[in-house]
């Protein structure tokens, strides 16, 4: 388990940590109730950058020591979780990820919604205040470097609307509450495209990543489902 490292605030750690690793040294698959721990850590974190760095940093830590202990054979567990609820439905266009560092891997996932005929896309930064793009993508083809380690299509792949998100995240709460690096990518992404159509945003992560209740804020997009190697949550609004 992972245990908060250096000279943090405790009213910082409290906030951040204590539900948390509450829920961390239970057993079983169930999510936790207001039963299971006290009141005061389920009440809304305040948006305070300090606190958010806090806990952006101790998910972090917490994915990592999941993908060490659990990666390899995560995203194979992540894609028998998906379809085992009606989330996707043949015909759709999928968005996916190529993990980078120690994010879980939708590789399996993409490759098994291929097989049943999905036509996959994968995200492309442009710029960075912008909306990503994205372009037509199948295991195997061509990729171009782009930002901080990541790969995308290239330009001559086709452009196309995503009808589903898998997510890459470093936390995430029961209520579609998600924490991402802190650029807004994603949150830029989904607002402009449900102003649009209807999208189905699935966060993809270790069950590490979880934490009681994220900080929100106004621009903020929430998911609808959540699928880690253990479990698949719907939403509900």
């Amino acid at each position: 388990m992972f245990e908060p490292q250096g000279a943090v605030p405790v009213e910082i750690v409290v906030s951040v940590y204590g539900s948390h690793l509450l829920w961390q040294a239970t057993e079983g698959n169930q999510w936790p109730t207001a039963e299971a721990a006290p009141l005061t850590f389920l009440r809304p974190m305040p948006i305070d950058r300090s606190v958010k760095a806090v806990l952006r940093a101790a998910m972090l830590a917490h994915r990592h020591q999941a993908h060490a202990e659990i990666g390899a054979e995560a995203g194979a567990l992540i894609a028998r979780q998906f379809f085992g609820v009606p989330l996707w439905q043949p015909g759709q266009c999928v968005a996916g990820y190529l993990p980078i560092g120690a994010e879980a891997d939708p590789q399996p996932l993409m490759k098994a919604l291929a097989r049943r005929g999905a036509a996959l896309v994968l995200p492309v930064v442009t710029d960075r205040d912008s909306p990503l793009l994205f372009r037509a993508w199948q295991p195997g083809a061509r990729l171009a470097a782009g930002p901080k380690g990541t790969s995308h299509p290239t330009d001559e792949a086709a452009l196309a609307i995503p009808d589903l998100l898998l997510v890459p995240l470093v936390a995430f709460d029961r209520f579609g509450g998600r924490l991402g690096y802190g650029a807004g990518y994603y949150d830029r992404t989904l607002a402009a495209l449900r102003r649009t159509r209807p999208i189905v945003a699935v966060g993809v992560g270790y069950r590490a990543q979880w934490h009681d209740r994220l900080p929100s804020e106004p621009h903020d997009q929430r998911l609808d489902w959540i699928v880690t190697e253990c479990e698949v949550v719907e939403v509900k609004a």
